[in-house]
């Protein structure tokens, strides 16, 4: 038992290095075979150290010792290939050699052996870790395999009473110590090797989630102010997603009749299922919106084509309206979405009618209706997504109306894009970067 005892000490201090350097940028190398030769030496001389280790403070019985020296080689051929478990064990055996006693021959020929063939088994493998349980066995069954060379080397020559004596004393002490040695080193190894994994995953998704967000901004108009050549209006707008890629767009274009189409939704749920449904909706509308059509009928037809086969059951609230800018009238259909502000000059403040319809996806009979109101010239249409006024702080309150509405007012002189930048930082200290939903916003003046 104190054999054991003094083996699982000494073999500790070894799991203890092992894991030090299973948590390096080395061992990632290592493990994602991306070692060059001179990190193959130095890691071959590591592990030979480590065998060395094992001898040197193993447990003396008669004038050998119960030592750890093969646990320095099969992990370096298990994690390294056959070269470098290869090179640990002559590093481990040529020092067994030179302590000579009764097992010199059978214990540095095994420690050399023990590197040559873990290497061939990761070259079997093709570089993939061994399993936990296949440590265990291999190692147990490599010590009484060590234990066999002894006795048989013996035989040749002719001192086995003593060898085997040797082999009683050492059998257990060394298969127990080398198998749970191995198992905690492989064990430490196959942590890194899951968190290299997730780590690999997450920088694909990442990266994936970056090129779907890019393709979403190259969706939404970009140019402000979109046209410089109109003096009859102001025009501009934001969207700021909660995550990678928005479920919130907005669009302006004009139509073939020359009316400036002005579009805002918000798509249930988030990430890319949010996005893909919202770049499917934008240019359905895009397209539609360019016949010969009203708000109502745009909205009913959009929402027939979109709600056939949803088999994700997905759906937007949106708004949609048509601006005459010669004459300031608003015609505008309402898909359950938050109903827009209009500010005057003066400081008066307005919503739209909601008209009371349901979002765009659900049912796909409904047919939707509309309403027309008349932009003053001064005044400001602002159509805005519930990320705005549902912002919440990190005390979780509510951004809320009250709040919105007196920023509108504030700065109903204030140029466009002045209005939009103040709303946006004071949303965006409100919520302290505690956000949880998009925030989109557009904001349209009639100046003539």
């Amino acid at each position: 038992m104190y054999q054991i005892v003094s083996l699982i000490n000494h073999m500790s201090v070894l799991a203890v290095i092992s894991y030090i350097l299973s948590r390096t940028h080395y061992y990632e190398e290592i493990i994602s075979n991306k070692l060059n030769i001179r990190k193959k030496i130095t890691l071959l001389v590591m592990f030979g150290l480590l065998s060395v280790y094992g001898t040197v403070f193993g447990i003396k019985i008669g004038d050998t010792t119960a030592n750890l020296r093969d646990l320095g080689p099969v992990i370096a051929g298990f994690i390294a290939g056959p070269w470098v478990g290869l090179g640990s064990g002559l590093i481990g055996g040529i020092h067994r050699w030179t302590l000579g006693g009764t097992t010199q021959i059978s214990c540095s020929l095994v420690t050399i052996m023990a590197g040559l063939i873990s290497g061939i088994i990761y070259k079997y493998r093709k570089g993939k870790l061994i399993s936990l349980k296949f440590a265990v066995i291999f190692m147990f069954s490599y010590e009484l395999f060590h234990m066999l060379m002894v006795i048989l080397i013996a035989c040749f020559k002719g001192n086995l009473p003593q060898s085997m004596e040797i082999v009683k004393q050492a059998l257990l002490p060394m298969t127990i110590a080398n198998s749970l040695g191995i198992a905690l080193i492989i064990y430490f190894t196959q942590n890194m090797v899951n968190e290299i994994s997730v780590r690999l995953e997450k920088n694909r998704i990442d990266s994936e989630l970056k090129i779907a967000r890019t393709i979403q901004e190259s969706l939404l108009p970009r140019v402000f102010p979109p046209f410089p050549d109109k003096k009859e209006f102001e025009l501009t707008a934001i969207n700021i997603p909660a995550k990678e890629v928005a479920g919130d767009f907005f669009d302006f274009f004009f139509s073939t009749k020359n009316c400036l189409v002005l579009i805002i939704a918000d798509v249930s749920g988030k990430g890319v299922s949010a996005g893909l449904f919202m770049a499917v909706t934008r240019t359905l509308l895009k397209t539609i919106c360019q016949e010969d059509i009203t708000p109502a009928q745009a909205m009913s037809k959009a929402n027939r084509i979109i709600s056939i086969d949803n088999d994700s059951c997905m759906f937007t609230t949106l708004f949609l309206a048509f601006y005459e800018s010669t004459t300031g009238c608003l015609t505008y259909a309402n898909a359950g979405h938050n109903p827009p502000y209009i500010v005057s000059p003066n400081g008066n403040i307005r919503k739209l009618s909601s008209l009371g319809d349901m979002a765009l996806g659900i049912d796909e009979n409904h047919q939707y209706k509309q309403s027309s109101d008349l932009l003053e010239v001064g005044e400001i249409l602002t159509m805005y997504t519930d990320g705005v006024t549902e912002a919440t702080s990190p005390e979780n309150q509510l951004y809320g109306e009250e709040r919105f509405e007196e920023v509108l007012k504030a700065g109903r002189n204030a140029k466009l894009e002045d209005l939009q930048t103040q709303l946006k930082n004071e949303l965006l200290e409100f919520q302290n970067f505690n956000r949880f939903d998009d925030i989109t916003y557009l904001m349209l003046r009639r100046k003539i």
